[in-house]
């Protein structure tokens, strides 16, 4: 309550099957986040995330756990070592004034 985040970072949906329902849910989150932060909210698609935290796009389950483990941040399974490798990608596009998921 004292520290409100600058942004907030969502992973986007995505996946061999589309799922309306999941897009359905994610667009009220960030609904919510929005009005309960009174900050921006935006998606990151996984393959943004993982190249600006890991440096590549297509990086593996494993090579996220290892990355995380490596970088000595505490992690109980995998959505908190996404979670941890989306706060690293947020930091760094914020940092970088570069909002554009989908920019290098």
């Amino acid at each position: 309550r004292r520290h409100r985040p600058a942004c907030v970072w969502v992973e986007q949906p995505s996946g061999a099957f589309n799922k309306p329902q999941l897009y359905y849910v994610v667009g009220v989150l960030c609904a919510a986040l929005f009005e309960a932060l009174a900050c921006p909210v935006w998606t990151i698609p996984s393959s943004t995330w993982k190249k600006r935290s890991l440096g590549w796009g297509n990086a593996t389950k494993e090579q996220v756990a290892q990355y995380v483990t490596d970088n000595g941040y505490p992690f109980d399974g995998q959505d908190e070592a996404d979670a941890i490798c989306i706060a690293v990608a947020g930091r760094a596009m914020f940092q970088g004034r570069s909002w554009e998921a989908s920019a290098a």
